[in-house]
């Protein structure tokens, strides 16, 4: 994944995150959370427990 296609795909998911917190969707915003954490292990991989 491309530095611009990640700095897209997060950008979308904090557009998401901001919406359903100012509406109050738990859910929707805990969907916007676990879509960022995937996205950022696909860019940087899991963190290793050392």
């Amino acid at each position: 994944m491309s530095p611009t296609q990640f700095a897209v795909r997060a950008a979308e998911f904090n557009k998401q995150l901001e919406v359903s917190r100012h509406v109050g969707d738990i859910l929707r915003m805990q969907r916007a959370l676990a879509g960022l954490t995937s996205l950022n292990r696909a860019m940087y991989g899991i963190p290793s427990r050392e």
